[in-house]
């Protein structure tokens, strides 16, 4: 309530299975520009409907962050990235603080 602006919405949790639920949310918010997204699916499937849903709508200088980018226990998430985006067309950052956590700013 003492934030600037407290009254605007700035974070929608949907609840469901991306594949159907991101899809519908985007049927009715076609105005939506993703500036974060920060990747924990874990696996292959839900990663992949994501990226393809909301790639395009990430502007340059938009992060996308990654729970599980070069996971043993978790390779879902890079076969995600590697055929979606192409790692070769991303400059990885890790955080300090966590093995596996990871980003990119899109360029």
């Amino acid at each position: 309530k003492n934030r600037f602006l407290a009254h605007i919405e700035k974070v929608k949790l949907v609840k469901g299975d991306v594949a159907v639920s991101l899809p519908a949310y985007l049927k009715t918010n076609p105005h939506l520009v993703v500036s974060l997204l920060y990747l924990d699916f874990d696996i292959y499937e839900p990663t992949v409907v994501a990226l393809r849903h909301l790639i395009p709508r990430i502007p340059k200088g938009g992060i996308i962050a990654f729970d599980e980018l070069n996971h043993e226990v978790w390779p879902g998430e890079t076969i995600a990235v590697m055929q979606e985006m192409g790692l070769n067309k991303l400059r990885i950052e890790r955080f300090p603080f966590g093995s596996t956590m990871s980003y990119a700013v899109i360029e």
